[in-house]
């Protein structure tokens, strides 16, 4: 898997991410097994992470749209603060209403 060889080589990048989605996952019990699976992919070195990811994405996709949107806001309360620090911490606010951004514009979509 191409997230295997990813990880083989940014390992001190890859593994906080990983970190921080068990991490989210925690209290979602209808995800439990594949959380089981990125913490066995932690403890063995980030071997099978790719089949790890594979699986959480086809489990996901087949939970209630309930739970969908319960994951999503776990996951996005963890990994914002997380990618942030990846980014260097810096932040790109929309010169039309001074909300921030992802990405290179300078303007929100708005």
């Amino acid at each position: 898997w191409k997230l295997d060889r990813v990880a083989g080589w940014w390992p001190e990048k890859v593994r906080p991410v990983v970190a921080v989605v068990v991490e989210g996952l925690r209290d979602i019990p209808e995800i439990s097994t594949c959380r089981a699976g990125l913490e066995h992919a932690l403890d063995a070195e980030l071997a099978g992470l790719g089949q790890a990811v594979i699986d959480l994405a086809r489990e996901f996709v087949a939970q209630p749209v309930e739970v969908q949107r319960r994951i999503a806001e776990a996951l996005s309360v963890h990994l914002v603060p997380l990618i942030d620090r990846l980014r260097g911490g810096r932040r790109v606010i929309c010169d039309g209403c001074d909300e921030r951004i992802w990405g290179g514009r300078m303007k929100c979509r708005e």
